[in-house]
């Protein structure tokens, strides 16, 4: 059991464990990219997205959830978003994050619509915890 629980006063705690950033980076990134990231092995919440990219003036992308890579999948922003911070990245919390619940078994993929200038990276990392 990945949560941590212990008893204060007439209580239990329970807190769910972070799991490991699913990360990616996509090298000379084109409009369109189908990146898998990762499979969620239980049922999470997502906390927070981290992207940026280096060289390039933009990236519209989506980072998307479900059972399978090849259909629509729900999207964690709900919408594309324009990713154009070179210097530090975007972090993006709720409620920039409109659909943050995979289910257990549900894939997380990156797909590319759109890229202004010469991208020669785009990365993100997306952080979620697993539910209790």
């Amino acid at each position: 059991d990945e949560n941590l629980k212990w008893r204060s006063s007439n209580a239990t705690q329970v807190i769910s464990a972070t799991s490991t950033p699913m990360r990616f980076t996509i090298a000379s990134t084109t409009a369109s990219e189908l990146v898998a990231l990762g499979k969620f092995d239980k049922a999470s919440t997502i906390t927070k997205t981290a992207c940026n990219i280096v060289g390039g003036t933009s990236v519209t992308y989506q980072l998307v959830y479900g059972g399978d890579i090849s259909a629509a999948g729900t999207n964690v922003y709900g919408a594309s978003q324009v990713e154009s911070n070179t210097a530090t990245g975007t972090e993006r919390f709720a409620p920039h994050l409109a659909n943050v619940a995979p289910s257990a078994g549900n894939w997380l993929w990156a797909t590319t619509s759109a890229v202004s200038g010469t991208v020669r990276y785009f990365h993100c990392e997306v952080f979620s915890k697993i539910n209790p």
